[in-house]
Order: C-alpha cells, then structure tokens, then sequence
C-alpha cells in the first residue's frame, strides 16, 4: 500500500518532465494577467505587469524550444480569447516567437543564471507591447511611436524584474534544473 507521498509522486518539483507544473504555471499567469492585474490601480504607470511572458520564458529556458514555443502559443491564445481585441493569433504569435527563441538555451552547456533569465524576461516584456503596436499601425489604427515607448514599454521595463524574479524563484523550484524536454520522449522517474 502507498502512502499519501507515493500518490502524489507525480507532483513532486524536479521529477519527471516537468509537464504539469509547465501547464500550471502557465494557466495560473493567464489567470493573473486576465482576471487580476487589470483590476489593480499601479499609479501613474499605465503598463500591467506581463506575468504571462515571464512564464514562457521561464518555461523555454527551463524546458526548451518545443516546450516554450507550444507553452508560448497556448497562452498567448488563451489571452487572446479571453480579453476583448480586434486581432487573434497576433499575441499568440508573439510568444511562440519568445518561447522558441528562450528555448535555445536550456540544452546548452552553460548554467543560466538568474540575472540572464531576468534579462530575457525583461526584454521580452518590452518586445511584446512593441509587436502590438507594430501590427497596430500596419493595420492603419496604431498609436504613436513615442506613446508605445514611454507609456507602455517603459512601463513594463520597470514592472518586468520584479515579475521576473518571483517567476524565475517559483519555476526553478517547480521544474528543477534546465533540460531539454520533448512531449513524445518517455517519461523519466
């Protein structure tokens, strides 16, 4: 007979591929970014804090091209479907790109460290509004260059460390060290 630890040995941080606590993260950052930061009133700071490219990053870097870029589409359309817009699949995109790129670096060699995954973090949380406004103004309805930069990029550039440390804490804890995970590839113990 197993215990209550053999019963949830799945839910363990660390074992296995990881892959349940990858689609936690990433439907609890929807969740957030969806239902709660936008309810919050940050002060004369326009930007909501972007949880939900934190977590692909994070995700990508810990996991993988594969797994960042299809963890990077999922919640990019989740967003997407959730909040009201004009466009569908442009987020989306946006991440799968972040997710793919980040994802380069977990089967190197080199350790990532905390401050380098918080640079990816950052930067992509100013590459993303940029996007936006980049289809925005192809599209003929864009708002000014200087209004992108200073009242929404600027803005999650500042918001985008502290996000990105509270998210790469939880997702080293959660998926353990850097590796590269594919979906089809057999378990591990």
């Amino acid at each position: 007979m197993r215990g209550a630890a053999g019963v949830f040995h799945w839910a363990r941080p660390g074992e296995g591929n990881g892959l349940r606590h990858v689609v936690a993260m990433a439907a609890v950052a929807v969740f957030l970014q969806v239902a709660l930061l936008p309810r919050f009133d940050i002060g004369p700071l326009e930007g909501i804090p972007n949880v939900v490219v934190a977590v692909v990053v994070a995700v990508a870097v810990l996991r993988g091209v594969v797994v960042g870029a299809v963890v990077g589409f999922a919640a990019g359309l989740l967003v997407e479907l959730l909040t009201p817009g004009e466009t569908l699949g442009v987020l989306a995109l946006a991440y799968v790109a972040i997710g793919a790129w980040c994802g380069r670096f977990a089967g190197g060699s080199a350790v990532v460290g905390r401050w380098f995954a918080v640079t990816l973090m950052a930067a992509a949380s100013v590459l993303v509004p940029l996007w936006m406004g980049l289809v925005q103004l192809l599209r003929g309805d864009g708002p000014p260059l200087g209004y992108l930069i200073g009242e929404i990029a600027v803005p999650q550039l500042v918001f985008a460390p502290f996000v990105a440390l509270l998210v790469w804490w939880a997702a080293q804890r959660l998926l353990g060290a850097p590796r590269e995970v594919e979906p089809w590839m057999a378990r591990s113990a």
